[in-house]
């Protein structure tokens, strides 16, 4: 699936799941044939059943998550709660067998939340071998952990597509990340009440 590519962010509840929504949106409207794809889903709240919904998407569309948790945690604290542990191999082998040649991959949280006991998100992203996009939050701070994100990507030798800034405007804050970054800022999106859809 050479034209996947994994969703992740600066942090968490920053917009993922929503940003997922718009590009797999944008997709159908190309006549694309596109799926989403949660590996991993903790908490009460269904990504996948909001993506659904914003999209309008059919169940065929919808990967369900190979680990769903209560506890609305990193992977590895929840999947311990309740006695299990993820098992990144079978991740990787349930997205072997998607047959759609675009997914949309939906990460939890950020690159170095922990997935099991050995392994964090950016490993999965590894073993899956495809793209990044960073979905980075405009609240103050932003700066640190976007370069951060960006360094800590490029270092483990995973390509990064680009940056979207959600969120709140924050003057001149695309211009300084790339300036400190060869990853350009490709979109930026305020934040939007979800009942206006």
């Amino acid at each position: 699936m050479n034209q996947s590519i994994f969703i992740t962010g600066t942090d968490t509840n920053i917009g993922k799941t929503f940003i997922a929504s718009m590009m797999f949106l944008a997709a159908k409207l190309h006549q694309m044939d596109v799926c989403y794809f949660k590996p991993v889903q903790t908490g009460d709240d269904s990504d996948c059943n909001e993506v659904k919904l914003l999209t309008n998407g059919e169940d065929r569309n919808i990967i369900q998550p190979v680990y769903s948790f209560a506890l609305p945690a990193t992977p590895y604290l929840a999947a311990r709660v309740e006695n299990k542990e993820v098992d990144s191999q079978k991740i990787c082998r349930r997205f072997q067998e998607i047959s759609f040649d675009r997914c949309i991959v939906e990460g939890a949280g950020g690159l170095l939340v922990p997935l099991s006991e050995k392994m964090l998100i950016r490993d999965l992203i590894k073993a899956l071998n495809i793209p990044i996009l960073i979905v980075a939050s405009t609240r103050l701070g932003t700066m640190n952990h976007t370069l951060l994100t960006v360094e800590s990507a490029l270092n483990a030798g995973i390509a990064v597509k680009g940056i979207v800034l959600s969120g709140d405007p924050y003057p001149n804050l695309a211009e300084v990340l790339h300036r400190f970054s060869t990853v350009r800022v490709l979109a930026e999106v305020p934040k939007l009440d979800k009942s206006t859809f």
